[in-house]
């Protein structure tokens, strides 16, 4: 690399990955495809679609209407539940804002980095155009003003706000900012977040803009002289241009540092070498004109930082918005900043013919044609051109036009480009682009790969299976390619609970692979990966050869167990293992060479597994494998482990023959059965066990097992292992044990002599590893231990499915944990190759939530990241209807104001039957009413809260045991974490009884200051504002707060009694309407006197062009007078009507309210009469 090259590098930025909407395209890809087959984005609407959209007759009846525009399809549509954002949030926020952040994640997949992953320090630049559906569609909304907070609608509309969520909901940490500076405001934000990563503010830096203003059918009045195109047709420098089209779209870009990239695999589509933004100034005839000398000078800038000459650069991507006073400044600026180049050397183009102008987003939309343009190394053609406009046709001018698509020219430097976006304003942006370097990608280690997806839904990994099936079906048949795609699903996407992966060494074998119809795992919860080590009786001849000759890993383990077993065999061991020896017979018959045979195989391949970074939480082995288990635990060194195996296995030969049966009963009926004879040698599963014995025994065995209809099998044994019969041996081995070092164990693993997890002291005793020969195997006890794991996930780690066909017949209460197979049982010829079966088995353990080193994997180089198909987002619209234009608008805000009331007269002393979830303590109010509920006759489960947390909430298998809640009471009088609590038991209903409503009962003490009453519960405060939250989240859902006024110490049985009966009154009264309600008592005990009940009044203000805005009174109304039975001042005093609850509702505190002063009671100074 010369030293040009390399400045060049460090001072360049690389596009990595892009995303868009853009009008008439709903990918980049689309996009790309329409502008080399000349598609124009552009709709006509009719006048019945325009008529619906609110869009009046006169307008349709001007002449000068214009019926086109360049809209997004659906754009109301957005994938809310995907990023957790509750229905009503997404209904008043701006699509805009939604649209970006879809763009945003797909962008980064693009990039082949998975959005909320570790990677540094990620810059937000974003842009957005005014919003329009905050003024048309939110403010003006009842609906908006009932569903959504305020600050819900700040959030959601606020331009600032725009890359701010972007950063909250990516978990992104770097400069977060949003730039505005009219049509220039993306191409500025990718000039800021090129500076940003050049004076290293961040390391990956999201760049873009969005403008999405047509949400229904819309047109525009043309005027003669004004910048909107006549016929809705935009026709950038052509002689009948009459102006821009509107246009929306979206659209990211993800820049790093050149040199990064580069180092990283990154794939780059472009590389900005150099960037420019300036100011017109004053000196232009107005604040919206454009400006020769402010274009002249950034374009002249954006060379001079890019180091290159005008003369190299091919194309230039122009503003071009076919506006008779715009196109002939831009040429001409660009004639002079470009001077001295020959006439038509450089060819000019403007994305505004296909796309229209797109406001805020229309330099981003300019600065991904551009990249996709030299990346492809074709210039698209521009639309309706046909004749240079005269004002532009000057001698020796060295621009033209690009009328139709032609490939890029080639010249002796890599293909170069500016792109130019203008603000009204005055404020310039130029970028000058550039072909990455070549860097061809490395071949692949192996030729087998493993591609893995995950989705939310299993709709979406469908969609996403066949997107990806798509896109390979188009790939050269090139390893390479194939590997690099592998490894950018396997590091650049998220990871979800729907998994689906496939191994194939080709893409038609990928494409075939994702199409197959398959059972998709759920992930939920960390998994807990517990290896099986099989034993002697596991048929091994002619497995691990094909591993061998693959893997090196594999071959590095075995080589090296080979050469710890060698000082202790008289013969070849490796010729056993790799199919050299010829000798007749089955060797898994021949107990001294199956056993060193199979600890080898079963360590070389856990060698493997761990390379892979599969490493297990828990192991457990049959008989001979659980010495593999404590090898791998470090109990044994593996040269201590070689000595001890082959000890045994030379010990176990010299025992007198025997024989070894599996039978399909249960260890009682078969010790019943077998009635003295024979030996049970082990346990291996609930109706599943083995017997042995010398021939003899086993004759008579044989017949009863006959005589009783058991199903049998005889294994390749010879010897009656696990029996009186290995006693002759015992002494000799422990001779040998007490040569050896015993280390506590590292990992846990199960003991077959228990059944339960070995101890230290079992381990580390030689007579624990002598009595294990001797013992009977109670495996099937120990897999009933590892069983009991969270989120099991066994591997078999050996030859054959033996061990995992025991587990999967187990009696589970769910469905069984998942069983993977590493090695394919013995001459399995026809199958696929041991490789081949390896990978799998990983991929069956990524689909089952484990995760691999997917590195390592690779052989510890890391691939190339390559574009791929991005999330297939299940959108939901989200629409805010428009107002009429005679309503008048609706401001409110909350401003709690607690009145004096009364329950009333005909109230119910018990709610209606039903099953109730009370949440509470085992004593206090909350127990009380839960026992006089069941006394009712209602199903009632008390369970104390949990952490909110999902899965060990002590709720949760209330919720899904197929008989619906009712009603759910949560005593939150001893919680400190009671908005935790609520959050997690809200979202716990949603999933359950989404289709119903469902009523909250939330009982607290001291939590409100009501009469005079103190607060004394502040750290419950939470609690209020978590429901109101939620109540909009989950609109099914109702929260009823009860606050009562703690009775201490000294409360009474009575004044106990009172409290149960008066919440069951509260609970049996109905709710006003959805959301949340509150009531507060306050007084206790017989001699206290009547009880306090509060509740909050609602107000709104109602704004009209005529009249200054005044506040009324909304429901509840107000009324003069005495509130019925209760105490309390007379008629003149103002007392709330009989309703629920409501709040005042405004954004600023208001300065009348109907006449009344906020207070309980107030003096009334103007109420309307009753």
């Amino acid at each position: 690399m010369g030293a040009e090259e390399e400045s060049a590098f460090q001072d360049s930025v690389a596009i990595i990955g892009m995303s868009g909407r853009l009008a008439g395209f709903d990918s980049v890809d689309e996009f790309w495809r329409g502008l080399v087959a000349g598609v124009e984005g552009s709709t006509t609407h009719t006048d019945r679609a325009l008529t619906d959209a609110g869009v009046s007759a006169s307008d349709l009846a001007d002449p000068a209407y214009v019926r086109s525009s360049f809209p997004l399809a659906a754009p109301e549509l957005f994938a809310a539940e995907f990023f957790d954002i509750g229905p009503a949030e997404a209904e008043v926020t701006d699509p805009q804002h939604r649209l970006f952040l879809e763009s945003c994640w797909s962008a980064m997949e693009h990039a082949g980095r998975a959005p909320g992953g570790e990677h540094g320090s990620v810059g937000v630049f974003a842009a957005a155009s005014s919003s329009h559906h905050l003024a048309e569609r939110v403010l003006p909304s009842e609906r908006a003003a009932r569903i959504a907070h305020p600050l819900q609608v700040a959030v959601g509309n606020d331009a600032g706000m725009l890359a701010l969520r972007v950063s909250y909901k990516l978990n992104l940490t770097g400069p977060c900012l949003t730039v505005s500076s009219a049509c220039s405001s993306s191409l500025v934000a990718v000039h800021l977040a090129c500076q940003s990563l050049l004076t290293r503010e961040c390391d990956m830096a999201l760049a873009g803009g969005a403008a999405v203003r047509q949400l229904e059918p819309t047109g525009y009045r043309h005027e003669e002289g004004g910048i909107l195109s006549r016929d809705g047709r935009c026709r950038p420098f052509d002689a009948d241009a009459t102006g821009t089209v509107p246009g929306d779209g979206v659209g990211v870009v993800v820049l790093k540092r050149l040199a990064d990239a580069l180092a990283d695999g990154d794939h780059v589509h472009a590389v900005i070498r150099g960037s420019a933004v300036n100011n017109d100034g004053s000196a232009k005839v107005g604040i919206t004109a454009p400006s020769i000398t402010g274009q002249v000078a950034v374009i002249r800038d954006a060379l001079a930082v890019a180091g290159i000459a005008p003369s190299t650069v091919d194309y230039v991507e122009a503003h071009g918005t076919g506006t008779a006073l715009g196109d002939p400044i831009e040429l001409r600026a660009l004639a002079e900043a470009h001077g001295g180049r020959a006439a038509g050397s450089c060819r000019v183009g403007a994305v505004k013919s296909s796309i229209g102008h797109l406001d805020a987003a229309a330099g981003v939309a300019g600065l991904i044609k551009t990249a996709l343009a030299i990346e492809h190394r074709f210039i698209p053609g521009t639309l309706h051109f046909d004749q240079l406009n005269p004002a532009l046709d000057r001698p020796g001018n060295p621009f033209r036009i690009t009328a139709d698509g032609t490939p890029w020219p080639v010249t002796d430097h890599p293909p170069r480009a500016g792109v130019s976006s203008f603000g009204m304003g005055g404020t310039n942006a130029h970028l000058l682009l550039e072909a990455a370097p070549t860097r061809p990608s490395a071949d692949p280690n192996r030729s087998t790969q493993v591609f893995p997806l995950s989705a939310r839904t299993p709709e979406e990994l469908a969609a996403a299976a066949g997107r990806l099936a798509d896109h390979l079906a188009g790939t050269p048949a090139d390893p390479a390619a194939l590997a690099d795609a592998a490894w950018t699903l396997q590091v650049g996407r998220a990871r979800f609970p729907y998994r689906r992966a496939v191994v194939a060494g080709t893409a038609a074998e990928a494409v075939e692979a994702l199409g197959a119809g398959t059972t998709d795992p759920v992930v939920d919860g960390t998994p807990q990966v517990v290896f099986l080590f099989p034993g002697q009786g596991t048929r091994f001849a002619g497995v691990g050869a094909g591993l061998y000759a693959a893997e090196p890993v594999f071959r590095a383990a075995l080589d090296e167990c080979l050469a710890a077993f060698a000082p202790h065999l008289d013969w070849d061991l490796r010729a056993l293992l790799l199919g050299v020896d010829t000798t007749a017979g089955d060797p898994a018959e021949e107990t001294g060479q199956a056993q060193p045979a199979m600890f080898c195989l079963d360590y070389a391949v856990a060698r493997l597994l761990a390379s892979w970074g599969v490493e297990p939480d828990a192991m457990t082995g049959h008989s001979l494998g659980e010495l593999v288990a404590a090898c791998l635990a470090g109990v044994f060194d593996l040269a201590d482990a070689a000595l001890v195996v082959a000890a045994r296995a030379r010990l176990m030969q010299a025992l007198p023959p025997g024989r070894m049966i599996a039978v399909a009963l249960a260890e009682d009926e078969l010790r019943t059965v077998l009635a003295g004879h024979g030996t049970i040698a082990a346990v291996n599963g609930p109706a599943s066990c083995v017997v042995a014995g010398d021939d003899a025994e086993m004759a008579v065995v044989e017949r009863r097992l006959a005589e009783a209809g058991a199903v049998t099998r005889a294994l390749p044994v010879r010897r009656a292992f696990h029996t009186a019969h290995t006693e002759p041996a015992l002494d000799a081995f422990a001779e040998v044990l007490r040569t050896v070092r015993l280390r506590p164990p590292t990992r846990r693993f199960v003991s077959n002599v228990t059944g339960t997890w070995i101890t230290d002291e079992q381990a580390t005793d030689p007579g624990y590893w002598v009595a294990h020969v001797r013992s009977q195997v109670r495996f099937a006890d120990g897999v009933a231990v590892v069983a009991t794991l969270p989120n099991p996930v066994f591997v078999e780690v050996g030859p054959g499915r033996g061990l995992g066909n025991l587990v999967r017949a187990r009696p589970y209460a769910g469905s069984p944990p998942p069983v993977v197979a590493v090695l394919p049982p013995p001459r399995d010829d026809e199958g696929p190759s041991e490789q081949r079966r390896a990978l799998a088995a990983l991929a069956d353990l990524w689909r089952h939530g484990v995760e691999p080193d997917w590195l390592a994997l690779h052989g510890g180089v890391p691939r190339r990241r390559t574009p791929l198909p991005t999330y297939p987002f299940t959108r939901t619209g989200f629409l805010l209807r428009r107002t009429p234009r005679t309503a008048a608008p609706a401001a409110s805000i909350e401003t709690p104001v607690w009145f004096p009331a009364h329950l009333p007269r005909d109230a119910a002393r018990m709610p209606q039957p039903g099953r109730w979830l009370v949440l509470g303590d085992e004593q206090g109010v909350g127990a009380d009413v839960a026992a006089a509920l069941r006394a009712d006759g209602n199903r009632v489960d008390l369970v104390r809260p949990g952490a909110g947390d999902g899965p060990a909430d002590p709720w949760a298998p209330l919720l899904r045991d197929g008989t619906p809640v009712d009603r759910v009471l949560y005593a939150a009088d001893h919680s400190d974490d009671g908005a935790a609590v609520l959050a997690g038991l809200a979202r716990a209903l949603h999933e359950t009884s989404s289709d119903r409503p469902v009523r909250v009962d939330v009982l607290t003490e001291d939590l409100r200051e009501v009469a005079g009453s103190p607060v004394r519960a502040p750290q419950r405060a939470a609690l209020d504002g978590t429901a109101t939250v939620l109540a909009r989240r989950y609109p099914t859902l109702r929260f009823h707060f009860v606050d009562l006024q703690s009775t201490g110490a000294s409360g009474s049985e009575a004044d106990r009694h009172r409290r149960r009966d008066l919440v069951l009154t509260e609970l049996a009264i109905e709710p006003a309407g959805p959301g949340v309600e509150q009531v507060a008592y306050r007084g206790h005990g017989a001699s206290a006197g009547p009880w306090w009940r509060s509740r909050r009044a609602r107000w709104r203000r109602r704004v009209s062009s005529r009249t200054p805005g005044t506040w009324s009174p909304g429901p509840p109304s107000r009324r003069c007078g005495s509130p019925g039975s209760w105490p309390g001042p007379g008629p003149g005093w103002c007392w709330p009507a009989r309703r629920r609850w409501s709040t005042w509702s405004t954004r600023t505190p208001p300065t009348r309210w109907s006449g009344c002063s906020p207070r309980i009671p107030t003096p009334c100074t103007g109420c309307p009469p009753t």
